[in-house]
């Protein structure tokens, strides 16, 4: 309804502020759009007894289809069934450079997945609409809020470039999509709540970062990143939902173990924040469960912790130090 958008998807931005602390917290509440509650997420009697879409396509277009999907974090964890049924009711939209694609305002009847192209969004209450707060490239979807909510779009998104899009409509979004995330939601809230670098956002933030996660399990004995390694083995960080992993250092032939990373704990930042080569390994000790962001969700949805992170990461031992305590055993 109304009111929650109005408590999740605007603003609240204060006259003595500078603009551009304005203009930060603009992006973190737009960026909270996903965080939702399971009541917005109700399907209705009459939406249920709509049939899904299905739009005849060709193979090369399905395939093009589920490319976007696979880029996108909405869509990670859907099982084969419902992909296929996502794949079915997706229609290709195509924009020129400078059209609106959604109108703040107006009423919402699909979601957007960009497979080509990029775009702009803007607020209202940013410079009066002429300042852009987000952009949107290849993977990124948006319009998702007002599908959640039934309430008007909460931000205009305008195109950038020539763009292809692959979109959603309502029902299908709402049938196929938002089980899925109230039940990812409720795996991951209850666990977040006890990680420690997490504790000074708030539950909005840790609803967003929940939204976000993408489950995943190594074998004792694993390398789940190794030292050295850069680019897409370099673009993921990592919280231990249950386990314990060992981090080490390798120079001059010698690995020295630097650290040990229990339950709660993460890793992986380093190479995220400071876009850099993976500076140790870290091996599974035992069967481990873990949680992970990738690059864009990392950036986007950690800036209230940035500089715990930043903090946490000046403890970590060097080689040096490690070898020497090896070597003192």
């Amino acid at each position: 309804n109304q009111e929650e958008s109005d408590q999740l998807g605007e603003l609240s931005l204060g006259g003595d502020m500078s603009e551009e602390e304005n203009v930060r917290r603009a992006k973190i509440r737009y960026s909270r759009k996903s965080s939702v509650s399971a009541e917005c997420f109700k399907d209705t009697q009459h939406e249920s007894a709509k049939p899904l879409k299905d739009v005849p396509k060709s193979d090369e277009a399905r395939g093009r289809i589920q490319a976007a999907l696979g880029e996108n974090i909405l869509f990670q964890g859907l099982d084969a069934q419902t992909t296929t049924a996502v794949v079915n009711a997706m229609e290709e939209v195509r924009v020129s450079t400078g059209a609106v694609v959604i109108q703040e305002g107006d009423p919402g009847d699909n979601f957007y997945i960009v497979e080509q192209g990029t775009a702009d969004v803007f607020l209202k209450r940013v410079d009066n609409g002429q300042r852009a707060i987000l952009s949107y490239k290849r993977g990124d979807g948006f319009g998702e809020l007002a599908l959640m909510y039934n309430c008007p779009r909460a931000a205009t998104v305008k195109a950038t470039s020539d763009m292809t899009l692959w979109s959603l409509d309502r029902v299908s979004f709402r049938r196929l999509l938002i089980s899925n995330l109230v039940s990812k939601r409720q795996r991951f809230e209850s666990f977040l709540d006890s990680v420690i670098i997490l504790s000074s956002m708030d539950k909005y933030e840790r609803s967003v970062v929940a939204d976000c996660l993408i489950e995943d399990t190594a074998k004792d004995g694993n390398a789940i990143v190794k030292q050295g390694d850069s680019g897409e083995l370099a673009d993921k960080f990592y919280i231990i939902v249950e386990g314990e992993c060992r981090a080490t250092i390798t120079k001059d032939g010698k690995e020295a173990e630097v650290k040990r990373i229990k339950t709660g704990e993460y890793f992986g930042e380093i190479a995220l924040m400071q876009s850099v080569p993976r500076k140790a390994t870290v091996y599974a000790v035992g069967d481990v469960r873990l949680l992970a962001l990738d690059r864009k969700a990392f950036n986007r949805m950690l800036g209230p912790v940035e500089s715990i992170i930043k903090r946490n990461m000046e403890q970590y031992k060097s080689y040096e130090q490690a070898l020497a305590e090896q070597s003192s055993i």
